[in-house]
């Protein structure tokens, strides 16, 4: 992605570092959202399939770091 602003990145580089798993940034309609990204195992098509949940924000440090 370009162009992303500088406090969303460090703040995104900090919650990486501390998650669990993979996690992503996608940008949708120009504000910034945190995504785990896991996989499955589709029996029907036998392949894998990408499954990202919306990264929920629990940790009152991460809301105030993008905030500041």
């Amino acid at each position: 992605m370009k162009d992303i602003p500088p406090k969303v990145l460090e703040t995104f580089e900090r919650m990486k570092e501390s998650e669990e798993g993979c996690i992503e940034l996608k940008k949708i309609r120009g504000r910034y959202y945190v995504y785990r990204a896991t996989s499955e195992w589709d029996k029907e098509d036998k392949k894998v399939k990408k499954i990202t949940v919306l990264a929920p924000l629990c940790n009152p440090t991460h809301i105030i770091q993008i905030l500041n």
